[in-house]
């Protein structure tokens, strides 16, 4: 994981995903084992941001944040 996204958490989870960065995020993407993006968001804030999964069905998933200094890619298990 980039040290420019210092957590992802928790995982596994059952809805939420929280985003902690030491700085912007600009970009989040989450897609599903077949690389189709089922949620994305663009300019997000200050360097927190929450994923809600509750829309999404139970799966592995790969998340994407891009922050001002990098780039991340993280397997997220929702149960």
């Amino acid at each position: 994981l980039n040290r420019q996204v210092t957590r992802i958490y928790p995982v596994p989870t059952t809805d939420k995903v929280y985003i902690d960065a030491q700085c912007e995020i600009v970009n989040i993407i989450l897609s599903d084992l077949s690389a189709k993006e089922v949620y994305s968001e663009v300019t997000i804030n200050n360097g927190e941001a929450t994923l809600s999964l509750s829309s999404q069905p139970s799966g592995v998933y790969f998340l994407q944040v891009k922050t001002k200094n990098g780039m991340a890619v993280r397997k997220i298990v929702k149960k």
